[in-house]
């Protein structure tokens, strides 16, 4: 009996979502996961080790939507130490097709289809998914790079997916993976992980309902005994709370001595102009010159001359500058010149 209480406390309705179709769960109820498959995700891993700890998380906001090539997005992040692997999604269609099923997205975990295949070691491989083909390279646990495919690539196609990553050339394809989706992601999200709330709740309801039918099914005196139990246990948890006040005591002035410690490690400042045209010029490609500098509250604006000007390429290039962040181009009223502007983050104090 309580095995299949448990089955239905803690059962999964899982939803496929591909651009074909939506396969329904089979499930009636439980916690809704809804798998969106490879080919309505785009997926990047984001370079992070220069950047100080407690700006991450900004950063890394910046990036995503300056790459992502939806204006709504959803978005699935694992943290790797200093590396943020990220999916991105049309938000605005999938809140449609969960609106379609009479679902929201606050009671749903969404999940990448890719986090439901086995996660790989140093290896490239090919990954059979709900539509199409996945090609992943991995490296230290991390999934480098990641392309789908409508069906199995040709060699031609593999070998360019491994060029553009920095690896040599193969003589032939790798096996494709077929294994059937998991039942737990490899990695969770950064995000709350508002499913394992929702799990411990249906645990305190399960534990609940277990302590209620031993209670019910026992005589009197046991219920006696455990009231008893439970004074004892509220004695004891007063003579713990009436020692543990000198101990918070010591925690609050601790607390606060780290409040104003962390006070002082935030103070922050700009960096000096030579440090910020030291960084610019490190920039810049071969040929290319500094024709023109402006530097105002955080705000650099810089001409640059060059043969070939291609906006794309500078923006990639400042952007993997640390010290700058929302970088723009516009033309420079010829085709040699073109304007960059960006903002500048601040420094801490030595």
């Amino acid at each position: 009996m309580f095995q299949t209480l448990y089955r239905k406390i803690f059962a999964t309705r899982r939803f496929l979502h591909t651009r074909s179709k939506i396969q329904t769960a089979q499930e009636q109820r439980g916690r809704v996961e809804w798998v969106i498959a490879r080919n309505l995700c785009h997926y990047r891993q984001f370079l992070l080790q220069e950047v100080p700890l407690q700006h991450r998380a900004n950063i890394l906001n910046q990036q995503i939507r300056q790459w992502s090539p939806f204006k709504q997005y959803g978005s699935y992040i694992v943290w790797r130490k200093q590396v943020a692997l990220v999916w991105v999604w049309d938000a605005q269609q999938q809140q449609t097709k969960l609106t379609e099923h009479d679902l929201t997205e606050q009671r749903v975990d969404i999940i990448p289809e890719t986090l439901l295949h086995p996660m790989g070691q140093d290896s490239e491989q090919l990954h059979q998914c709900l539509e199409g083909v996945e090609g992943q390279i991995w490296q230290q646990q991390c999934l480098v790079a990641s392309r789908w495919w409508p069906q199995q690539p040709t060699l031609a196609q593999w070998n360019r997916f491994l060029s553009a990553h920095h690896l040599p050339n193969v003589a032939s394809l790798p096996m494709i993976q077929s294994d059937e989706l998991m039942q737990q992601v490899w990695a969770k999200s950064a995000k709350t992980d508002r499913s394992a709330i929702l799990r411990d709740e249906r645990l305190w309801v399960f534990l609940g309902l277990m302590i209620f039918t031993v209670l019910f099914s026992w005589q009197s005196v046991y219920v006696w005994k455990l009231r008893q139990a439970i004074a004892d246990v509220n004695t004891q948890i007063e003579t713990i709370n009436d020692e543990a006040i000198p101990i918070l005591q010591a925690r609050n002035e601790v607390l606060a001595l780290q409040q104003k410690i962390q006070h002082f490690n935030n103070l922050v400042t700009t960096p000096s102009q030579l440090e910020m045209m030291a960084k610019a010029a490190g920039s810049l490609p071969q040929g290319a010159t500094l024709q023109t500098w402006s530097y105002q509250k955080q705000q650099l604006k810089l001409t640059l001359e060059a043969m070939n000007i291609d906006p794309r390429y500078y923006i990639t290039k400042f952007q993997e500058q640390p010290l700058f962040y929302d970088v723009r181009s516009e033309t420079g009223g010829d085709a040699t010149h073109i304007i960059m502007s960006m903002q500048v983050h601040l420094v801490q104090v030595d």
